[in-house]
């Protein structure tokens, strides 16, 4: 079920009566009783998050099966100069779902009132490219991007070594938490105690308009100049609490949207 958080309380249900066939003579609960006992696979704040959630889509495919994952193109050097032509026939292309930065105004049960004005660049598209020195990312969102002094901005989280019991939440290097001017932001890494990042390096990096793109040399990501490369990325914009995997379903915007990330390997 989805969408159903509501706990009755019944002295008879269907062919069941509370006095007759419960432990509690006086009632019974159906639907989301608890977390253990509920029929629900919606989200929610605390409690079980969106683990139902993710079961369900793990049991989906292996019933189901995926499609294979498409290849990435050949090795190629970009140049971080803000002209983003270089990035043409660089395949494949991570999209996001557009438009899900709306702001949230409304009135809800009784005297609660929802309202989240954290929407604000809207991840559209992402690629990777990559040579024997560098991997190269590019993100699109779907207006001018706002000020890098903005905070939380354009954050880009790496699992470098595919191991989600490594770093934080396994994403083992993270860029754009601190950023130096228009042209230089900084690689940091996990150090391995939860949110806990030191930085490693300056980067080079350029926004225009509503594209950005940046380069991290192999190196530093633990990827040798030979052989195959493969990680996972996500990115993340406008969070509003830190250490809250949470907050990739509920602030701001995330690509890829909730807890998933989009995977590179060639």
């Amino acid at each position: 079920g989805w969408n159903e958080w509501v706990a009755g309380r019944f002295l008879e249900w269907y062919k069941y009566k509370a006095e007759r066939d419960s432990l509690h003579s006086d009632g019974m609960f159906v639907d989301e009783y608890n977390q253990e006992y509920s029929r629900d696979i919606e989200p929610m704040k605390g409690g079980h998050t969106d683990n139902y959630y993710y079961q369900m889509i793990s049991y989906i495919r292996r019933f189901k099966g995926m499609r294979p994952a498409p290849a990435s193109s050949g090795e190629k050097t970009i140049v971080i100069d803000g002209d983003f032509a270089d990035w043409q026939d660089v395949q494949p292309e991570y999209r996001d779902t557009i438009g899900d930065t709306l702001h949230r105004d409304h009135r809800g049960y009784g005297s609660t009132h929802y309202a989240d004005t954290t929407g604000r660049n809207d991840l559209v598209l992402m690629k990777v490219a990559r040579d024997a020195e560098s991997v190269y990312f590019y993100v699109q969102t779907r207006e001018k991007l706002t000020p890098c002094t903005d905070p939380q901005w354009m954050l880009l989280f790496i699992d470098a070594d595919g191991d989600h019991r490594t770093g934080w939440q396994g994403y083992d290097f993270l860029v754009n938490h601190t950023l130096q001017d228009e042209s230089t932001t900084t690689l940091k890494q996990n150090n391995g105690n939860g949110w806990q990042w030191k930085p490693v390096k300056l980067l080079q990096y350029k926004a225009v308009d509503n594209k950005l793109e940046l380069r991290i040399p192999r190196e530093l990501l633990g990827l040798g100049k030979i052989g195959p490369v493969a990680f996972d990325f996500h990115w993340a914009d406008n969070i509003q609490m830190e250490g809250d995997i949470t907050e990739f379903a509920i602030s701001g915007d995330s690509a890829p949207n909730r807890r998933f990330n989009y995977r590179y390997g060639n």
